[in-house]
């Protein structure tokens, strides 16, 4: 299920921060399923900061399956690598139907006393900047097509989440970013929206960090776990589902939404409030 395609037979997107076994590289893989599902050939640009023989192999294995694959590496916190990556995917697919601002990272430590301004310019820049000039330099190719902008967002950005330095508050501005596409862009026609994450493993989250014993992470996972209303953590095929289906034809009448894809974590802050009772299902 993907966007109607005024190029007969083909459907293209972009899609950024794609390394394999994240969140980047799930929505790629889903959606050049969506599209040969529906008969459509995927022409497919994906990025990633550097080159590895496990992003070759993944997109050899799209190519596999019926789709062109295009790789593209560099800094997206650059003011000419995002201008340069939205060319040319359009060169590449001769248009563009989804845009994906999936890239994104950030620097740990608290904003007053432990982010530089350097911290800060780098997380604003890949996760609000970046999209703010793909999506500006893809402009023209989705108001041919009638396409839509897609943005990984998080649930930090609506809850903030100290000592992830400036991750909230760049995460918060690529929402209004979001919402104020969808209203510029709603009369050509354009759709704007954000998929928000919760907890997600990726191979990332899996990672020990510096004095992390894997047995503190494990019990860390398994915390977080406990935090869900659903007891479970996501996946990053769960992301790639909602953004392929906020690309769909299916949500023509959304836009300017941040779906929260969380196992309901986003609703759990009145759960710390003392009540004189609670409810529980059984």
């Amino acid at each position: 299920m993907v966007t109607e395609t005024r190029t007969n037979g083909v459907y293209r997107a972009l899609v950024t921060g794609a390394s394999v076994g994240g969140i980047g590289s799930a929505i790629a893989e889903k959606l050049i399923g969506s599209a040969l599902t529906r008969g459509l050939e995927p022409h497919l640009t994906i990025t990633a900061t550097k080159p590895t023989d496990e992003l070759e192999e993944f997109a050899e294995s799209q190519r596999d399956r019926g789709a062109r694959v295009l790789i593209l590496t560099g800094d997206l916190e650059s003011t000419t690598f995002p201008v340069e990556v939205a060319e040319q995917a359009i060169e590449f697919g001769g248009g563009l139907d989804t845009l994906v601002s999936n890239a994104g990272h950030t620097r740990l430590g608290r904003l007053v006393d432990q982010t530089t301004i350097e911290e800060w310019d780098s997380v604003m820049n890949v996760h609000t900047r970046a999209a703010w000039l793909l999506a500006s330099t893809a402009y023209a190719a989705l108001r041919e097509s009638r396409g839509s902008f897609i943005a990984t967002t998080s649930t930090s950005g609506t809850s903030p989440h100290p000592g992830l330095g400036a991750y909230s508050p760049a995460k918060a501005a690529l929402i209004r970013l979001v919402e104020t596409l969808a209203l510029e862009w709603g009369p050509v026609g354009i759709r704007a929206n954000a998929v928000a994450p919760g907890p997600i493993v990726t191979p990332i989250s899996q990672k020990s960090r510096p004095g992390v014993s894997e047995d503190e992470l494990r019990e860390m996972l398994a915390a977080r776990a406990e935090a869900m209303p659903l007891g479970v953590l996501g996946e990053p095929a769960d992301i790639a589902e909602a953004v392929a289906f906020l690309a769909s034809p299916a949500a023509k009448f959304i836009t300017g939404q941040n779906l929260a894809v969380d196992g309901g974590l986003s609703l759990t802050a009145n759960l710390r409030v003392p009540m004189r009772h609670q409810l529980t299902v059984q």
